[in-house]
């Protein structure tokens, strides 16, 4: 079901998709409208409150949120970033991006819930950078989740799993273990 009241507005877009009997609230934070030139950290702008704030409506009955962005939300003006920080991890259970080509899973309590970070690597053949992805999976009924970390191996050609020292190093390997608390209501 799309409920966007936003089909024609390319800065933010809310769905609820039903996954299994289990209502998911999906914002996309356009992150790039601003973005230009290189080496831009510290001066873009998103317009988060606003955009936060225009989808929140249509969450209200969701089980857990996800907010999808381009930019991590450290890449944002001053005058932007500490709200961001804030407000993210308070109405959205994760949030995913890429553009600073780091696989990494940082999560965080918040009142109410936990809120997990999710960021890729690059994915294009042409990168100097670290090239990876994710594929997540979650169990919200038993408050546990997996996000499966990838990464390409140049000398092999292939991807495989990325072990990250602490946290990935077990059965099956490459597989960040999450606690997941999804059992509020949004709103």
């Amino acid at each position: 079901m799309h409920t966007s009241r936003t089909t024609r507005n390319t800065l933010v877009f809310g769905q609820i998709r039903n996954v299994r009997g289990i209502r998911v609230g999906i914002a996309g934070l356009n992150s790039a409208w601003s973005a230009g030139e290189e080496n831009q950290k510290g001066s873009l702008w998103l317009g988060g409150h606003w955009r936060i704030q225009h989808v929140r409506p249509e969450f209200e009955d969701t089980r857990f949120n996800i907010a999808l962005m381009h930019h991590a939300p450290g890449w944002f003006t001053d005058s932007e970033t500490p709200a961001l920080e804030q407000e993210l991890p308070e109405h959205f259970h994760f949030l995913l991006h890429g553009h600073e080509h780091w696989d990494r899973v940082t999560p965080m309590d918040v009142h109410t819930h936990i809120h997990t970070r999710i960021a890729a690597g690059a994915c294009y053949g042409s990168s100097t950078q670290e090239s990876g992805y994710n594929i997540v999976r979650l169990n919200p009924d038993k408050g546990t989740g997996e996000v499966w970390l990838r990464e390409y191996d140049e000398r092999g050609g292939v991807w495989v799993s990325k072990i990250v020292h602490g946290r990935t190093g077990g059965e099956p390997k490459g597989v960040w273990r999450l606690a997941v608390n999804c059992s509020r209501k949004d709103g």
